[in-house]
């Protein structure tokens, strides 16, 4: 499930990071961590009604 897509601020690749892929985000490309958000996809809702920002805000929640 993604939770995020972020954009590199250094090579400008964009990507979608998962909540499996660990603690903090780096860029797949360059690895870099200066990275923007994008906050589009985290309204989109998932097959179960639950936006990506719900998911998150039940990560965080433990």
């Amino acid at each position: 499930m993604a939770i995020a897509e972020y954009a590199c601020r250094t090579c400008r690749h964009e990507f979608p990071w998962f909540s499996t892929d660990g603690p903090s985000p780096r860029c797949p490309r360059c690895g870099g961590t200066h990275l923007t958000l994008n906050p589009w996809l985290l309204l989109t809702p998932d097959s179960d009604g639950l936006t990506d920002e719900d998911h998150l805000e039940t990560l965080l929640a433990v």
